[in-house]
């Protein structure tokens, strides 16, 4: 049986070779589309085919990351432009809270590097009261992938978000002036799941449907989904495609806009839009269900925005970093019970579940990669 997980890309980027911090960020000009509101509100699925063509043409390596080769068209052999983007586990939250330097290092070559499964992240939540999920991954098991755009990095770098002491001197130099945390209007985050291939499947035709990777050893891999975020819009433009030949989403959307021609002869043209989220609840009110069964395997019923409405940090109480819990125990179904729907209030107000402390939540604007970031070091 074929094995679904999520691989760290590691590829020989031949790039600037600065290492270090940099006093300012620069990013590149003209790398995606300028965002655009409008169409992300009016025509939201036409949007998210456009995003995907944009981050998946292929990178020209000469100039630096996040480049689009001018050269090549869709379709063409090449890293895409999305993997050439900073690794949010390693390249941007080091281990030892320090800044990551300028947008341009060299790619570490000589590992792979994961993160633990999602449903994993979710289910240590439910740890104390003893509840299991009907899904549950192994926690050591490799899996997710999620890399940010120059300008969400550039962001991250600029407020010192990459060390938790940074995240929270940003948090408390807010709460008194009631400023929220808000990133660029042209910040991207993705988040790919890649799917393993057996020696028989690797030997075959499978792996011509897919976008594939293949590692030094010989290990091919297919690019299952990929998740797509962007701040065009206040609470960012959410949207998945994925690999047709994949397990069908329980909750499909359907597509509004259909594949674009320039996809049609390409690899490309096995991928199919699951989805695209602008808002909580459609117009009557209804909870808007946006999920993939692979990267929200054991809680498909779920919502990318509302999930994410809950990346946020309380002050410390007891010596210890709080974060927003994101799962509340099973639903009537046997499957994690995740935010949907609009925010709750309450979640987020002060005290909640504590006596004495302000236990009030501040918002980091939907961006849960920097629940990766760690303690400084000391010098």
């Amino acid at each position: 049986m074929s094995d679904y997980r999520i691989l760290a890309l590691s590829c020989s980027l031949f790039i600037s070779t600065s290492l270090g911090a940099s006093a300012t960020v620069v990013c590149p000009a003209d790398a995606l589309p300028k965002p655009d509101a409008r169409e992300a509100l009016d025509n939201p699925d036409l949007h998210a085919w456009k995003l995907f063509i944009a981050v998946s043409r292929p990178a020209d390596l000469t100039k630096g990351r996040g480049i689009p080769d001018s050269q090549k068209k869709i379709g063409d052999p090449g890293k895409v432009v999305w993997e050439t983007w900073k690794l949010a586990r390693t390249e941007v939250y080091k281990d030892d809270g320090s800044d990551p330097g300028d947008w341009n290092t060299v790619i570490d070559q000589s590992v792979k590097i994961v993160d633990p499964p999602k449903s994993a992240v979710v289910f240590g939540g439910l740890v104390p009261k003893g509840d299991k999920p009907k899904i549950l991954f192994d926690p050591k098991e490799t899996t997710n992938e999620t890399r940010m755009n120059c300008e969400t990095f550039k962001f991250v770098v600029d407020n010192e978000l990459f060390n938790i002491e940074g995240q929270e001197n940003f948090m408390t130099s807010s709460i008194g002036s009631g400023k929220l945390m808000r990133f660029p209007n042209e910040s991207v985050e993705v988040k790919a799941f890649w799917r393993e291939f057996s020696t028989s499947e690797a030997n075959g035709d499978l792996p011509k449907r897919y976008y594939t990777y293949k590692e030094s050893n010989g290990k091919l891999w297919g690019l299952a989904t990929l998740h797509i975020i962007t701040k065009e819009i206040p609470n960012w433009f959410w949207t998945s495609f994925r690999q047709k030949d994949g397990p069908p989403p329980r909750f499909p959307k359907g597509d509004g806009a259909g594949m674009p021609s320039e996809l049609i002869g390409t690899v490309w043209e096995n991928y199919e839009l699951s989805g695209s989220q602008i808002d909580f609840v459609d117009t009557i009110g209804r909870s808007i269900i946006l999920s993939d069964p692979l990267i929200e395997a054991g809680f498909e019923k779920s919502s990318c925005m509302t999930c994410h409405a809950n990346a946020g940090i309380r002050n410390i109480v007891n010596g210890r970093r709080d974060e927003m819990p994101f799962a509340y125990g099973l639903d009537v179904d046997g499957e994690l019970r995740t935010p949907l729907g609009s925010p709750i209030a309450n979640l987020f107000l002060e005290n909640f579940g504590n006596q004495g402390a302000d236990q009030s939540v501040y918002q980091q604007d939907f961006v849960f990669s920097l629940r990766r970031a760690k303690n400084k070091s000391p010098r």
